[in-house]
């Protein structure tokens, strides 16, 4: 995993609080710190996991867990992602 000055921050911060947002601007790294598309459709589509892909495909990302959280009523692992429905997360 590529190493961010941000992640001991944000783990403290999801360790305390239920939900924690990263924001910045475009190609600022959020992606490449938190590995996680979220959708409100309750269907996927082979575009939901082109960012996914791209970040697995960075150096020492390819073995690092990725997860899609979208409003179906299904979780299951597609491309070696974890889709995961609302209704399970957390």
């Amino acid at each position: 995993m590529i190493a961010r000055h941000l992640e001991t921050t944000l783990r403290q911060a999801a360790a305390q609080f239920p939900v924690v947002s990263v924001t910045g601007p475009r190609q600022s790294g959020k992606t490449t710190l938190v590995p996680v598309e979220a959708k409100s459709g309750q269907t996927t589509a082979t575009d939901f996991f082109r960012d996914l892909e791209y970040w697995r495909g960075l150096p020492g990302q390819a073995d690092c867990p990725a997860a899609l959280v979208y409003g179906g009523g299904t979780s299951y692992t597609h491309r070696n992602v974890a889709v995961i429905s609302w209704a399970h997360w957390g």
